[in-house]
């Protein structure tokens, strides 16, 4: 199932680095520079499987937003595990049906790229469709939506500034109940 990686696949990647001569490679990189660039154990997404990676935890936080919109209630933030569970079972049924091209991709990458729907890094030409409130909890970027819109969600953000970090806890425990 996508790409998570098991100790044994962890420990035999760690080897065949070590085989392909990388252990010496990555201590005489520190010896020279200061510091070795970290080899990744799981392999990178192309640029499109993360652009649509990002494309559904958009749809994600929007619809969760949306929600909120259509009872005429303040939305709260939505906490990343949420995200990225929602986002996977979207994943999973637009896979069956052959509208996902791509592998089906683990959780962490998925997280990843809740990360990277909020970073402007990524957006360079564009504004990022999410935001961060906190870290690991997300809303729509604000500048996307009229002035009535925006006014709700500077009321949520506010809303979600005055909580605790208990009711947090317990936002994010009832966001995950609901899966």
């Amino acid at each position: 199932m996508g790409r998570e990686i098991s100790l044994d696949n962890f420990v035999r990647k760690a080897e065949s680095l070590e085989r392909e001569g990388m252990f010496g490679k990555q201590v005489a990189m520190a010896l020279k520079d200061g510091y070795a660039i970290t080899p990744r154990s799981y392999e990178q997404p192309t640029k499109e499987e993360r652009d649509d990676q990002i494309s559904v935890v958009t749809r994600t936080v929007y619809a969760y937003f949306n929600s909120f919109i259509q009872i005429n209630k303040i939305p709260k933030p939505m906490y990343t595990g949420r995200i990225a569970k929602q986002a996977l079972r979207t994943i999973r049924n637009e896979k069956k049906t052959g509208d996902w091209k791509h592998d089906v991709p683990n959780e962490l990458s998925i997280r990843r790229s809740t990360n990277y729907a909020a970073d402007k890094n990524h957006f360079e030409n564009d504004i990022p469709p999410l935001i961060a409130t906190f870290p690991a909890w997300y809303l729509p970027n604000p500048c996307r939506f009229d002035p009535e819109t925006q006014a709700k969600l500077k009321k949520a953000i506010e809303d979600f500034e005055k909580m605790t970090p208990e009711e947090r806890r317990k936002l994010k425990e009832e966001q995950m109940k609901i899966l």
